[in-house]
């Protein structure tokens, strides 16, 4: 009876999440904006979920690596359009970089292991058909870090972790989901020393902020919101084994483990998605607990996963000082042809 019930209740949620795809969805861009360019490229898809873009010109790359050997694995927001998402992808090919798209799909958030089985795959196409690309660059957006973390936590239980560390080099967030409590990044006892102090933005748990922005896109109806709201309720408890308690290890391994690299953290105030409050605080003990090289970029007002098209000239300028950062301190390869043509 109640596997019977948890499988209709887990059906039932993922059909009504398909429609919380447009929660992430940004504004639409003419084909005349600035961010749409002509770009020398090919495109090879290897799975359903990856997809390969390989740069043709690579005369804009100034740093001293060599551009061809470093890929970028991007992770878009949950349901992002094609059209969207390649503006993204645009950053980087102008620069002359390669990058792999990992496509987001509602299931690998609503059932964890759907999401091992993807960061399995991730790895094995890396090690296997990716393999001469020697520094890896990540940028996730929203959800996108989750599928991230997954990576990160698979790859260590796989005994591969050392071989992956050792080209990651450098984490782009943008627009990561955050909060505290349940399923939150941090807890209370995190943020303020005392179990009890729930001030300010501190006191929405986590999965509630996250469900209620699920809800409040859906529709506008109230009546709506509600019933999205309880049906998430009930399909979180009854499947808490599964799904809240994995949330909770992967936050905890995304905040007392980071990968050591430097780290750019792009977000706004008044994302209804993620707690600036609780972001600080993420960025304070990560470079005082873990020394990690973490820059914050925190704007006052934007839109989730929309800094690129609000905040264009500040974010060019991030991801350049982000670029400087990484790269920097890595020799050439010794078979390094700067700025080339393919």
């Amino acid at each position: 009876m109640l596997s019977d019930m948890l499988t209709y209740l887990t059906v039932l949620f993922i059909v009504a999440t398909k429609y919380t795809l447009h929660m992430e969805q940004p504004r639409p861009l003419s084909l005349s904006s600035p961010l749409f360019l002509q770009i020398d490229m090919k495109v090879r898809q290897i799975s359903q979920r990856l997809q390969l873009h390989t740069a043709l010109m690579r005369d804009e790359w100034r740093w001293s690596v060599d551009p061809r050997t470093v890929l970028v694995l991007f992770f878009p927001w949950l349901g992002a359009q094609e059209k969207h998402s390649a503006k993204y992808r645009e950053l980087y090919i102008n620069l002359g970089l390669d990058v792999l798209t990992v496509k987001s799909l509602p299931t690998d958030f609503l059932w964890p292991p759907n999401s091992v089985k993807v960061a399995k795959h991730i790895l094995k196409v890396l090690d296997e058909e990716l393999k001469d690309y020697d520094h890896l660059i990540f940028h996730t957006m929203s959800i996108g870090s989750y599928n991230l973390t997954v990576l990160n936590m698979t790859a260590k239980e796989m005994n591969t972790r050392q071989e992956f560390l050792e080209k990651c080099r450098g984490i782009i967030f943008d627009s990561i989901v955050i909060g505290s409590n349940t399923i939150g990044i941090m807890k209370t006892t995190d943020t303020s020393g005392n179990k009890g102090d729930n001030t300010g933005a501190q006191s929405d748990q986590a999965i509630d902020r996250i469900i209620k922005g699920m809800a409040s896109v859906v529709s506008n109806n109230s009546f709506f919101q509600v019933v999205i709201t309880l049906m998430a309720k009930i399909y979180f408890t009854i499947t808490k084994k599964w799904t809240l308690d994995f949330y909770t290890n992967a936050l905890d391994k995304a905040r007392d483990d980071p990968l050591k690299v430097p780290t750019l953290v792009l977000a706004s105030k008044d994302d209804p998605m993620s707690d600036a409050v609780i972001l600080e605080k993420l960025v304070e003990l990560w470079q005082s607990e873990h020394n990690l090289p973490v820059t914050l970029c925190l704007w006052d007002s934007s839109k989730h996963a929309q800094h690129l098209v609000y905040h264009r000239e500040d974010y060019d300028a991030a991801q350049s000082k982000f670029f400087s950062q990484v790269f920097r301190n890595i020799p050439e390869s010794s078979s390094a042809i700067k700025k080339s043509k393919l």
